[in-house]
């Protein structure tokens, strides 16, 4: 499962380069309340600035470029609900990577329903 192509889900463009001005626009604006809403909860550090906490968006911004918000929240119950912990119990902080492989594993669960269900 590891080796499956970053293919979105049908209607969506494969590369964030294919989608118009106005739709990078839109989903950039909609990824970047996403990723603050699910990075909020581990900026505990009252030190870290906004140009910190931006660059952090903008790098999380690259990596999840070709998922929707939909795909990106989903992603993140997933996490929330199957992701790594302390031993207190404690979500660990995520990053991009293991919400896009979360992501990528969705797609390919779709995929495979799309294609069982039309045989």
């Amino acid at each position: 499962m590891a080796n499956l192509p970053m293919k979105p889900p049908p209607g969506v463009p494969a590369r964030f380069a294919d989608l118009s001005s106005r739709e990078a626009k839109q989903r950039t604006m909609e990824l970047t309340r996403v990723i603050r809403a699910i990075l909020k909860r581990f900026w505990r550090d009252s030190n870290e600035t906004d140009f910190e906490q931006s660059f952090e968006v903008s790098t999380w911004l690259k990596v999840l470029q070709s998922c929707t918000e939909e795909e990106v929240k989903w992603a993140w119950v997933d996490y929330q609900t199957k992701g790594p912990r302390s031993q207190a119990g404690a979500l660990y902080r995520p990053d991009p990577g293991a919400i896009k492989k979360l992501v990528i594993q969705r797609r390919g669960r779709d995929r495979e329903q799309r294609e069982g269900g039309a045989q």
